[in-house]
């Protein structure tokens, strides 16, 4: 009885879902715009932003995964499986992000998006007209060349330390 009760709640709330995907795909593409390629540009973004959380991760990871040898426990086994846990974690993230992004995307009107893609100019205060300060390039001195500042060291030896 319980598992129709989940059934029937589960099949109702993908009916939803697919109603309300079509109805924002009909929306979107009523305004000019393709829906396979909004799904795609925005997989990709989350696909990018978690992957590279999912890097930070595991480096934090590899940091401390040296204590566990204390505890008796393989650090190798360890990482391996604590690394695919959090794989699996990131993918789950990707596509939970993937979904909310895609039911949140709104169609902005053409002038806010002629608007938008204008640069802005920001005004500070003082003279517009002033120039950009020119840097004085000089030689790169090399470590056993006469050091610039006039002791006759070696610059390695002077103010290269």
């Amino acid at each position: 009885l319980v598992r129709r009760r989940q059934k029937a709640a589960k099949e109702l709330l993908l009916e939803r879902a697919r109603s309300a995907y079509e109805k924002k795909s009909a929306e979107l593409e009523g305004e000019g715009l393709d829906m396979r390629e909004i799904e795609r540009v925005v997989l990709l973004r989350e696909v990018d932003s978690k992957w590279m959380e999912h890097i930070d991760n595991m480096d934090q990871l590899r940091d401390g995964i040296g204590l566990r040898a204390y505890g008796q426990i393989d650090p190798v086994v360890a990482y391996q499986k604590e690394g695919f846990d959090m794989f699996d974690e990131m993918i789950a993230a990707i596509q939970q992000g993937t979904v909310q992004m895609l039911f949140r995307v709104t169609v902005k009107s053409k002038v806010e998006r002629v608007q938008t893609m204008q640069p802005q100019t920001a005004t500070h205060g003082g003279q517009g007209g002033e120039k950009p300060v020119q840097r004085h390039v000089a030689k790169k001195v090399g470590r056993n060349d006469p050091c610039p500042c006039g002791s006759g060291k070696k610059y390695k030896n002077c103010c290269g330390k």
